[in-house]
């Protein structure tokens, strides 16, 4: 069976602005209610400029903004800071057109398959103490990684197009995934902050429940080799794992508004070190929506 080819789509150059609203807290006992807890809650303002398909399916995005941590549910001093970023590839998921049966004409091959999405990006921060009061340090994080993304799922979940334009869907809907590694490089005018970081992380996704609500489960660990900083005669090295289950409402506060975003997450977080003063081993609770406004 063949299908007569789908013409190219012009991808067009796309202007929004993020606003990003993280509360986070920590303890060591998650259900210790007298002990103090850490607020690690952070505010974002993001403008974005980007092109989704400049070469074989990648897009280019850049950015610039500020980030604001007040503190206010703590005794630490607030900090806030702007930045500029530049982000190639990456993207989740292909341009729907790239995703027809154009390629193959054939339906026997057509399925949607499961797509490896190299990236890269630098951003170069500028950090203040208090709201913007006084500079303290600059840096920047140069970051290469490549996402492996279970898009046959999210095709027959979300059942985006008909299968006779995209393929068959070889996944029962279900549970998806989002796996990714990374290497990151940061340099910092503050030497004790410079570092090299490999990241291993998985999100692991459930199908909408009434229309309402996705569970999921992520995971991911990092291990740090710092630049400059010394514990004895060896350098700095640390071991950071995270384990976290969350409810994402997205589905159901999208209602309002396609561009609301709605999550909550528990998570449990381990940290070794060869510096034992710095082993850690706490409870983080994050709850994250997110507004985005397209021009």
């Amino acid at each position: 069976m063949c299908l007569a080819p789908v013409p190219a789509l012009a991808d067009p150059l796309q202007v929004q602005l993020k606003l990003d609203a993280t509360p986070a807290f920590a303890q060591d006992d998650a259900f210790d209610l007298d002990e103090d807890i850490v607020d690690e809650g952070e505010y974002v303002a993001t403008l974005e400029v980007s092109k989704k398909n400049i070469w074989h399916s990648q897009g280019i995005a850049l950015a610039m903004g500020v980030s604001s941590a007040p503190q206010k549910f703590d005794d630490q001093a607030p900090t806030s800071a702007r930045f500029y970023e530049i982000r190639v590839g990456g993207d989740a998921i292909r341009s729907l057109h790239k995703l027809t049966l154009a390629e193959t004409n054939d339906l026997a091959d057509a399925a949607v398959n499961d797509q490896w999405r190299p990236y890269a990006k630098f951003r170069h921060s500028v950090f203040y103490d208090g709201f913007f009061d006084s500079r303290a340090r600059q840096g920047q994080d140069l970051t290469v990684g490549l996402r492996f993304v279970d898009v046959r799922t999210i095709m027959c979940d979300h059942a985006a197009r008909p299968a006779s334009i995209v393929g068959a869907c070889s996944n029962t809907p279900g549970v998806s995934w989002d796996v990714r590694a990374e290497v990151m490089h940061g340099w910092s005018s503050d030497d004790a902050r410079e570092l090299t970081q490999y990241t291993l992380r998985a999100d692991l996704i459930g199908r909408t429940v009434a229309r309402a609500v996705r569970f999921g489960v992520r995971l991911r660990a990092d291990r740090s080799h710092f630049d400059h900083v010394l514990v004895g005669t060896e350098k700095r090295k640390e071991w950071r794992v995270r384990a976290g289950v969350g409810a994402n409402f997205t589905p159901l506060v999208s209602r309002l508004h396609k561009d609301l975003t709605l999550d909550f997450e528990l998570r449990r977080q381990w940290r070794d070190s060869n510096d034992p003063a710095r082993d850690k081993d706490d409870f983080h609770f994050l709850a994250a929506t997110g507004f985005t406004v397209k021009f």
